[in-house]
């Protein structure tokens, strides 16, 4: 995955966190891989497992070791990565094209995995295949895609997910509903 993801999370524990949250962080974490991410680049690609391990870290540091700051961590990183100019773009698709701008936004983020999803009433079913599967991340992308469909004008977005065997290949299967 792009570095930018370490990027964007290091920036909300250190504008979201108590003072020395950051290197809490990194001190929860394997020596080897505190500073891989500790020095990650935003243009650089890395392994998406140690991006989770980074969520896994924040979880237990920051949060309650639930998993629950994983939907907000994804609507910041969303909104550090989309410009005022793309926000703007946003708002005249309506929330079920922003699947379709999401499968050529992928590929500039991440060098694995493939979307595939069918409009339906109230909403959108998603499927991604080819991607790690972990809860951390699967929580963090269902609030960065729910902030997404926010730019458009979906209010009151819902997500859920679950995680079925697809023909054979594992993948993640998410429904996500708007008003």
């Amino acid at each position: 995955m792009k570095g930018i993801g370490f990027a964007n999370v290091k920036n909300y524990v250190l504008n979201r966190q108590p003072p020395g949250s950051w290197a809490k962080v990194l001190e929860a974490l394997d020596p080897e891989d505190a500073s891989i991410i500790d020095t990650s680049v935003a243009v650089g690609w890395y392994e998406v497992s140690l991006f989770a391990k980074l969520l896994y870290a924040i979880d237990d540091v920051c949060g309650r070791g639930d998993l629950g700051l994983m939907r907000e961590i994804g609507a910041y990183e969303a909104d550090s990565d989309m410009s005022r100019i793309l926000r703007i773009f946003f708002r005249v698709l309506s929330p079920s094209h922003i699947f379709t701008a999401e499968a050529h936004l992928w590929r500039h983020f991440q060098d694995t995995g493939s979307w595939s999803w069918t409009k339906v009433p109230g909403g959108v079913d998603a499927t991604l295949t080819g991607w790690v599967i972990d809860d951390a991340l699967l929580e963090e992308l269902a609030g960065y895609l729910s902030r997404m469909l926010e730019f458009t004008g979906g209010r009151h977005v819902t997500v859920r997910y679950r995680i079925p065997s697809l023909n054979g290949v594992r993948g993640c299967a998410f429904e996500y509903r708007w008003r």
